[in-house]
């Protein structure tokens, strides 16, 4: 027996059953149908009752002039349906249909004949001839539907449906009526997305008791939808049209206060998660309802609610027990959230708090009493322009009488300027905060840290306008779990931490901070301006992005003085990184050296990775051979890009005599080298086998115009893991040099694991190596040469214009 029928892109079928085979379908579990373009009905044509005992799931998609699933007078029986779900089907008007598409054409013909044209009569989708007893799962999205439910249905159709989602049906003005409410017993979650026409949830006579069992609300794009029932209005529908005749008679107009979107009338003890996004509400809860009535609550979502000025007073706040997650954003009018003076006992279990494109939020609560928040873990607000602190010890109307005075008295007073966290919030569970694009005036000082970030991991601050600096170097010793922190587009920031007393001499130490981004301060000094030690002991990760005014990650600076001490490198003495693997610096104009000659011992001894960009007055990159050798030891890549003034990479220093210390094996297995237009050498000297670099496994260099030489003999003869050599538009004269012990002697050259050897554009490229040597390539798979004038010949006979006349290379093996 058929238990399982789908039928997917039968573009010709314009039925799929007729009365006398659906009653053969008593074994018939999953029905759907999807992609059937000229499909018109399911079920076709009149007849006895139709029965599907076992029926459990209906689906229909995407059948685009489908006008109903079943055509004709008979009643429909489900009694095992669960599940039904219609979506993208945008003629369907109706589930059975009690007008047959003869009657239709019929009644279309004679309009023809007519001047004014009349429509057939509106039927609601599911009417008195279906009945599904067991059904659980509603979901109807873009369908041209007037009405869902007909007023005969009674409650106990719905009885057992615990989900409902409804999206895209823009001919609705209301979900369903009371009648069918108070039925929906079961119903657990309720969606209503993209509703144009919507301005009621529920219509009709309204009661208390509904949806007992309702734990998600979710309301989104529904720009008509004031209130979740009508009924729940103070006003009904013919006083308002009795207060707007009586205002077109008159010239003063009355306004029709406006409605919470929850009244009194209406409670939803167990509701759970509730999400209102781009609705036209001006209140959200009425002011009588108890606490009691959002006990349960734990996620709240507004977001494109225009016209709100808060999102709830403060008694419903006291209600908000289980509250963990809440979320504001694209609220244009919204000014605080919580309105009216509270309590400290708020938020017991909130977690997390996001307030986001809130153009004029000043505030998140404003009164005098303190707000605890025990277990909150992440705060983040972005874009919130006027919002100066998160809570604010001045009212509206406070703010407004000194206004008012000001007016009045040729004096003007200022609003004394308040930290954005003060002691009347506790965040003692605060590990995440990120700040972006609001109006914080002041840095954060030491009266705040006890209290709100003895627990931050993650810091990011953006868009701080306003700010010279962040905080004191007694906050930052206060920040001892932070792992992460990131400073962004700050115009007037010098500094990121300061200190205040030009005699403090404690180190400042962050022990678990393993990231450190630095990015788009223009005016930024240093990111320590102080006498301190600076340690990162647990640093991983750093980047330093376009801070063109930056004269050192540390700075001798003090702010009673304002005096800056002289230009410093990059990374001087006093800052250390014990385990530091990625550096980028980028577009510091001002960077003439990376790294002082005098470090702490152990500093950048697990540096893995370094990228050097757009720093025009640096000159080199490794200033001195002790350098070298300590960062050597452990850098895997190093990339350097657009720098206008650099002369060098490696300065090595050059030995008459090998010195006595031991051979420093590196790891270093990368070197990218592009748009150095000044670079004279990548190795000023040979480092005669002080420094092996036999891990080197790809050098990519171009656009060096003034490079003659890549690389010294004693590294060309120890290439051994060299697998990439890619060279482009460089002043490349020889690719190796000679070495002094190698005048008269053959070199050979051994490259056992060269895949890909690249020269091209190099006009001034003579030789592989200027004296009699030999080469093996066994590995090579892809060898490009183009574009060069000198060199006459790349093989065994060919001949160069050259004194010695040798050939590009003198290969053995290939």
């Amino acid at each position: 027996m058929l238990k399982f029928l789908e039928v997917d892109n039968c573009s010709n079928l314009t039925y799929l059953l007729t009365p006398s085979m659906t009653l053969g379908l008593v074994q018939l579990h999953v029905l759907k149908v999807t992609k059937c373009t000229m499909m018109e009905q399911v079920i076709t044509g009149g007849g006895a009752e139709e029965t599907f005992p076992l029926l459990n799931t209906i689906l229909l998609e995407s059948c685009f002039i489908l006008t109903s699933f079943y055509e004709g007078s008979s009643r429909l029986r489900f009694s095992s349906l669960k599940q039904i779900t219609v979506a993208d089907c945008p003629k369907l008007l109706t589930f059975a249909s009690s007008f047959s598409r003869e009657q239709g054409k019929e009644m279309t013909a004679n309009d023809k004949g007519n001047e004014q044209r009349p429509e057939l009569p509106t039927q609601p989708f599911f009417s008195e001839k279906v009945a599904f007893a067991n059904l659980e799962e509603l979901e109807l999205s873009w369908i041209n539907v007037n009405t869902i439910w007909h007023t005969s249905i009674t409650s106990s159709h719905v009885a057992k449906l615990t989900k409902l989602i409804i999206e895209g049906c823009n001919n609705l003005e209301y979900l369903f009526p009371s009648s069918i409410a108070l039925g929906l017993v079961q119903l657990c979650s309720l969606k209503v997305t993209n509703c144009a026409k919507m301005e009621q949830v529920i219509t009709g006579e309204g009661a208390e008791d509904l949806f007992p069992k309702l734990f998600t609300i979710i309301l989104e794009s529904c720009p008509n939808l004031k209130s979740l029932a009508a009924f729940a209005s103070s006003f009904s529908s013919d006083q308002k049209k009795e207060i707007t005749t009586d205002d077109t008679k008159s010239e003063e107009r009355n306004v029709i206060p406006a409605q919470p979107f929850f009244s009194d009338k209406v409670a939803f003890a167990n509701l759970e998660e509730l999400e209102l996004s781009w609705i036209n509400v001006n209140t959200i809860w009425h002011a009588s309802i108890t606490s009691s009535h959002v006990a349960k609550l734990t996620k709240l979502i507004v977001e494109g609610c225009g016209n709100l000025e808060y999102l709830f007073p403060s008694s419903i706040a006291l209600g908000l027990v289980q509250l963990y997650s809440l979320k504001v954003t694209n609220c244009a009018k919204m000014e605080q959230v919580i309105k009216g003076e509270g309590a400290e006992d708020l938020f017991p279990k909130l977690f997390t708090v996001i307030l986001e494109s809130c153009p004029n939020l000043k505030c998140f609560y404003e009164g005098n009493s303190r707000l605890e928040f025990p277990r909150l873990y992440e705060i983040t607000v972005v874009n919130c322009l006027a919002l100066a602190a998160f809570a604010s010890s001045f009212s509206s109307d406070q703010k407004k009488e000194i206004t008012t005075n000001d007016i009045e008295s040729e004096e003007r007073h200022v609003i004394p300027t308040q930290p954005f966290f003060s002691d009347k919030v506790g965040l003692p569970s605060l590990e995440e905060l990120q700040l972006c694009w609001i109006n914080v005036n002041i840095k954060w000082d030491t009266s705040i840290t006890s209290f709100c970030f003895k627990k931050l991991k993650k810091l990011i601050i953006q868009g701080f306008d306003n700010l010279e600096f962040l905080f004191s170097s007694c906050v930052a010793r206060d920040l001892v779990m932070l792992e992460r922190l990131e400073i962004r587009e700050c115009k007037r920031m010098r500094g990121i931490i300061v200190t205040k007393n030009a005699e403090e001499k404690e180190n400042l130490i962050f022990r678990q901070l393993n990231y450190l981004w630095i990015k788009d301060l223009q005016n930024l000094v240093g990111f320590y301006l102080g006498n301190c030690i600076v340690e990162f002991p647990s640093l991983k990760d750093l980047e330093v992005l376009n801070c063109p005014e930056l004269e050192g990650l540390t700075v001798k600076y003090f702010e009673s003085t304002s005096c800056i001490a002289d230009i410093q490198t990059l990374f001087n003495e006093q800052v250390t990184f014990l385990n530091l693997e990625w550096l980028t610096i980028t577009h510091l104009k001002n960077l003439e050296m990376i790294w002082h000659n005098k470090l702490y011992a152990d500093s950048f001894c697990r540096l893995k990775s370094l990228t050097v960009e757009n720093c025009e007055k640096l000159s080199t990159v490794f200033s001195s051979t002790d350098i070298l050798g300590k960062i050597l030891k452990s850098l895997e890549v190093l990339s350097v890009y657009q720098c206008g003034s650099l002369e060098g990479i490696f300065e090595i220093a050059e030995f008459n005599v090998k010195p006595k210390h031991a051979v420093i094996d590196t790891k270093f297995r990368e070197l990218n080298i592009k748009d150095l237009p000044r670079l004279k050498h990548v190795w000023n000297n040979d480092p005669q086998g002080m420094l092996t670099f036999h891990n080197l496994e790809s050098v990519e260099v171009s656009h060096c115009g003034s490079l003659k030489i890549l690389f010294p003999t004693s590294i060309g003869k120890s290439l051994l893991q060299l697998q990439k050599l890619h060279l482009y538009r460089c002043g490349v004269e020889e690719i190796v040099t000679m070495g002094e012990q190698e005048a008269k002697a053959i070199v050979s050259f051994e490259f056992p694991q060269v895949t890909s050897l690249k020269l091209e554009a190099l006009p001034r490229l003579q030789c592989f190596y200027p004296r009699k040597h030999t080469t093996m390539w066994p590995m090579l798979k892809e060898f490009y040469v183009s574009h060069f004038n000198r060199v006459k010949s790349a093989d065994r006979c060919g001949q160069l214009d050259f004194p010695v006349r040798l050939p590009l290379f003198s290969t053995k093996k290939v």
